[in-house]
């Protein structure tokens, strides 16, 4: 079960490109609301996800509070077993053409988690 998250701790669930890559990822979605949300803070903090994918995090411009970086010591403490991917933000910015970079971490990273 892979989270994706944003600097402003919102993620996305089924019916979006990010949820599709997800999918085609081979992971499951841990978020199943439809369209952009807060973080599940609570639901991940008592079943963590397995894999967890940072995007945006590596421009200031991007985090929209500086305290809803994710940073917060018990959501870290919650998730520290779960796996970490970092994608840079130019690879899913709208969906240009570089979201086959992202496609590809993701498949080395489901690649290294396979049972």
């Amino acid at each position: 079960r892979l989270l994706y998250t944003t600097p402003g701790m919102v993620t996305t669930g089924p019916d979006s490109l990010i949820g599709q890559l997800i999918i085609t990822a081979g992971f499951a979605n841990g978020q199943q609301r439809p369209g952009w949300n807060p973080l599940p803070l609570e639901s991940m903090a008592a079943d963590p996800p397995d894999v967890i994918v940072r995007a945006f995090h590596e421009s200031r411009a991007h985090r929209q509070d500086r305290w809803a970086d994710g940073a917060h010591r018990q959501l870290r403490a919650a998730t520290s077993g779960a796996g970490l991917i970092h994608i840079p933000g130019s690879e899913l910015a709208c969906g240009n053409w570089r979201i086959g970079s992202a496609l590809r971490r993701l498949l080395r990273a489901r690649a290294q988690v396979q049972p």
